[in-house]
């Protein structure tokens, strides 16, 4: 994007985050940020970036759904 300006957000879900993983969330976001603008910067897609970013976050286990302390298992 030479030239361009952008910004990216990542949107980590609606509801309840525990208080004692807000480090770890932000922690996730800026890792997940860091990886879209790496893409943009070096004149990547929009689709790549927005790839780039959730696959950060999919190895991270606090955004896996099973983690989620309102899963259960009937």
């Amino acid at each position: 994007m030479s030239g361009d300006a952008f910004m990216c957000a990542v949107h980590i879900g609606a509801g309840f985050h525990s208080p004692t993983n807000t480090s770890a969330y932000k922690a996730a976001l800026r890792r997940s940020l860091s990886a879209a603008f790496a893409v943009l910067t070096a004149d990547g897609s929009a689709t790549e970036a927005t790839r780039a970013a959730i696959q950060v976050l999919e190895v991270i286990f606090i955004f896996h759904f099973i983690f989620i302390p309102y899963f259960f298992i009937i």
